[in-house]
Order: C-alpha cells, then sequence, then structure tokens
C-alpha cells in the first residue's frame, strides 16, 4: 500500500478531489494496471479509473512524494 501526498502534486486538481492530504492506493496491478484498478481517499471514498487514467496519476507522482508504508 502506498499513501499519496496531494499537497505536493497536480493529481487532487486532474481528479477534482477536496483539500485531501493523505490519499491511499489499493489493488494496483503491478504487470499491467488494470481496469478496475482504483484508489481511496478520505476514509473509503473510492474513485475508480481505466488503466490510462490510473497510469497518468501514478506518473505524476514523483518518488519522493511517495511514502512506502505496507506491501
Amino acid at each position: 500500500m502506498y499513501y499519496l501526498d496531494f499537497q505536493k502534486n497536480k493529481i487532487r486538481n486532474r481528479f477534482n478531489l477536496e483539500k485531501t492530504k493523505l490519499v491511499k492506493i489499493i489493488t494496483i496491478n503491478s504487470d499491467s494496471l488494470a481496469s478496475n484498478s482504483y484508489f481511496t481517499y478520505n476514509n473509503n471514498q473510492s474513485i475508480i479509473g481505466n488503466s490510462a487514467i490510473i497510469r497518468d496519476a501514478i506518473e505524476l507522482i514523483s518518488e519522493q512524494n511517495l511514502l512506502k508504508l505496507k506491501k
């Protein structure tokens, strides 16, 4: 699982999120991003996106803003 800091990148604007600080990404296929990939924010509010949307989101996050907490 990864936590993303939306204060330090542009993903919040892309997905029209409120000013949330931490976002937990769940269930992202490591081989190829599946069509049912999604991430949750603000206590289980989910955004479901196709592989292109999720891939774009991941690419916008720099390594320094990605905090690995658990696997």
